[in-house]
């Protein structure tokens, strides 16, 4: 949400990750090398994304962020992920994308 210029406060960071065994573990290394006993809840892909959504299927943005270029979930994207849960946030934030970006159901 920040990256699209929708700041709000959260207390985590979501990323999805190219489900293969070696991402997985080079990404957990990388986190350890610059933060001491991070906490990683992980989660499947089925956890996260359910049945509508797929690794490989989401769209995404390159976007600048601070001295870098990052990969985000496109705002239609988020938009449809968000737009149906049950989570009260969830709503919230799937309207302010709605709004931002112009997005019809």
């Amino acid at each position: 949400m920040g990256v699209h210029g929708l700041a709000r406060f959260t207390e985590d960071l979501d990323l999805f990750l190219a489900p293969s065994a070696s991402n997985i573990e080079c990404f957990k290394r990388a986190l350890r090398s610059v933060v001491d006993d991070p906490a990683i809840d992980e989660m499947t892909a089925d956890d996260l994304l359910g049945e509508a959504y797929a690794f490989a299927d989401l769209a995404v943005d390159r976007v600048p962020f601070a001295e870098l270029t990052v990969s985000v979930v496109s705002p239609r994207t988020l938009y449809e992920m968000k737009k149906d849960t049950i989570r009260l946030q969830d709503k919230a934030d799937a309207q302010l994308l709605k709004q931002r970006f112009g997005l019809d159901n």
